[in-house]
């Protein structure tokens, strides 16, 4: 072997080392970062003439493990779902008091039937009365208030659909770039690996958001899927979404609304547009609290006679004095809309006065167990009944998406913890990695300090 040939042999070799160092302390430097997978350089044999080498890089490659990161994704699409409900259901809780000791709407209830039972005791005392219409007012002023929360809830909810539709297609934008910039990559023999790992991130971002399914493509490029068959993107080609008000829509025309399934994305549109009779916790849940407020509304405004009578029958047909408000205690607009729902305004003005032979047959109407039916709900009971049964359903729907949320929390932060230690760095791995590439960049370097110094001794001889 030739001096030159052995000098090309160790030169080969010291490049290879430092390559190898830089990837091992990029490793080590980066094994705290999220996301973040071992890299490693295949190595390869160069042979010059006859029987003389050196080493060269093959190729980069970094740890994975598809198993585990489809597992992954499937888990943060779960875990997004659940916490989405769970995060809803608890403004919802806190929008109805059921999260407090004594929830609003149902003492305002057990407050308005206490004030009639004292009223039945002592009709003619104008303080009892005006306990009644202020009890009454309190009671119209807190249904109304739980209107107005479910409503500004509502426009959240709304919101939030438009917000994450933009995320879903700005993500799997960045997926379809990340994928040109790979296969350029790949075709110039460049390092993929830190790309394919932030393509990795942004694929579990759109797991968050909506299921997806991965397909490897040539060039380490890859397609995203629905699992019901929806092509997200393919290659540098891809998707939007945007949402109507009503519906998602593609950016080819098409509604695909029932066709991005699990992640934040479909609890949101459940919890704003789903069956109100589903019995599913977090789905309907806007239809099912305005299905039972209307129940409560219609209960203290229907009028139709019947075995109890309802509240309104009960007052409507006492004898009415002199002076006294004939019918219509509460009043609300034609529709029975409940944020219209107010105690009549001859009461508040002073114009009329209550009927003092209502409070015998009202209070045994309040007392009185009778059937309500809403969406998600019925009850055999009171008025008051009724009211707890609404706050209860909530209390009871948010119980159970709560569990169902941290268990899918754990399992999501499993299979994140396990495929960070199948494809994550070890440190204790790494830093033996290093000594051994220092000793393999000491002795090229020996190599060819060596060659040189034999180098030199051949020219002093010449």
């Amino acid at each position: 072997m030739s001096l030159s040939a052995a000098l090309s042999i160790a030169l080969s070799g010291l490049r290879v080392a430092t390559t190898q160092m830089q990837l091992a302390s990029n490793n080590i430097s980066n094994a705290q970062t999220p996301g973040y997978t071992e890299k490693t350089a295949s190595l390869t044999a160069d042979v010059f003439g006859s029987g003389d080498g050196g080493v060269n890089i093959a190729s980069y490659t970094r740890s994975a493990n598809a198993a585990l990161t489809t597992s992954y994704n499937n888990a943060t699409s779960q875990a997004s779902f659940y916490s989405t409900q769970n995060n809803y259901l608890t403004q919802v809780q806190s929008i109805l008091g059921s999260n407090v000791n004594n929830p609003p709407l149902s003492t305002a209830l057990a407050n308005f039937q206490s004030a009639w039972t004292q009223f039945s005791a002592a009709p003619e005392d104008s303080t009892q009365q005006q306990s009644v219409i202020q009890a009454g007012v309190n009671l119209a002023n807190q249904i109304r208030e739980v209107v107005s929360g479910v409503t500004t809830l509502t426009q959240q909810a709304s919101s939030d659909i438009n917000t994450t539709t933009n995320s879903l297609s700005t993500d799997i934008a960045n997926v379809a770039s990340l994928n040109v910039q790979i296969a350029a990559a790949t075709n110039g023999n460049q390092p993929v690996g830190n790309l394919e790992d932030q393509r990795d991130q942004d694929i579990n971002a759109i797991a968050a958001i909506t299921n997806v399914t991965v397909l490897q493509r040539p060039e380490n490029q890859v397609a995203l899927y629905t699992p019901g068959g929806l092509l997200l993107l393919d290659g540098g080609t891809a998707q939007s979404f945007s949402y109507s008000g009503t519906d998602v829509v593609s950016s080819a025309g098409q509604i695909v609304t029932t066709a991005l399934t699990g992640g934040s994305l479909q609890a949101q549109i459940n919890f704003l547009s789903g069956s109100s009779s589903s019995s599913d916790p977090g789905t309907g849940v806007i239809g099912k609290i305005n299905s039972q407020l209307q129940t409560l509304t219609n209960a203290l405004t229907d009028a139709t006679s019947g075995t109890p009578q309802t509240f309104a029958n009960a007052y409507n047909s006492a004898t009415t004095g002199t002076g006294e408000l004939a019918s219509s205690f509460f009043t609300v607009d034609g529709s029975s809309d409940p944020s219209s729902l107010a105690v009549n305004a001859n009461l508040l003005n002073g114009t009329s006065t209550l009927k003092q032979a209502s409070g015998a047959p009202v209070t045994a109407a309040l007392a009185a167990t009778r059937s309500f039916t809403a969406s998600n709900l019925s009850v055999s009971g009171t008025y008051a009944n009724l009211g707890t049964a609404i706050l209860s359903s909530f209390q009871q729907a948010a119980n159970t998406v709560q569990t169902q949320s941290t268990s899918a929390t754990q399992q999501q932060s499993f299979y994140q913890q396990s495929l960070a230690n199948a494809t994550g760095v070890n440190v204790d791995t790494e830093l033996t990695n290093l000594t051994v590439l220092q000793n393999s960049y000491a002795a090229s370097a020996h190599v060819i300090s060596t060659i040189n110094a034999m180098l030199a001794d051949l020219e002093n001889v010449l």
